[in-house]
């Protein structure tokens, strides 16, 4: 089975960067990350380094006309590229600067939630990933941060039958 990693479509984050306003009105706010801003970026999924300056807006990532579309915050770069290692689970979200507690959060076809599972160690999560995949109801899965439930990162799977 292939496994693919997304971050926020760029599409998503140059319109962000160019207008300075989300797709709910709200105006982008600019600060400088701290010694304790780790983020992830959401858009080249690396962690914040003490002095980046780094954009923090809402953003919807399940993207379903149902209960599940919740809007939460989360911070970009103000100048990146979009994560490129699809094949790989992001190493600075694994073991970055300073670690990240994370939850996958299950999606059924419908775009919603059926299941959510706490990763203990951040090593195993790709055995994690794998795992939930065999369900033939999970579509996809999100990466979230399991102290704030702020999105991070996107993952499919392979529609292929030959993988």
């Amino acid at each position: 089975m292939n496994i693919t990693y997304h971050s926020i479509p760029k599409t998503y984050t140059d319109k962000i960067r160019q207008s300075m306003h989300d797709d709910f009105g709200h105006p982008v706010e600019v600060s400088i990350a701290g010694e304790t801003g780790y983020g992830p970026c959401r858009c080249c999924l690396k962690q914040f380094q003490p002095g980046e300056k780094r954009l923090l807006f809402s953003y919807a990532p399940v993207n379903a006309a149902n209960s599940y579309n919740e809007v939460g915050p989360v911070y970009i770069h103000e100048e990146c590229s979009t994560y490129r290692d699809s094949s790989t689970f992001p190493p600075e979200v694994k073991n970055g600067r300073l670690p990240i507690r994370l939850v996958l959060r299950c999606y059924n076809g419908e775009r919603r939630m059926i299941l959510a599972r706490f990763i203990k160690d951040n090593n195993d999560a790709e055995k994690m990933i794998r795992e939930l995949f065999t369900d033939p109801l999970i579509e996809f899965i999100h990466i979230r941060n399991a102290v704030y439930q702020c999105f991070i990162a996107e993952i499919r799977k392979d529609q292929g039958t030959g993988s």
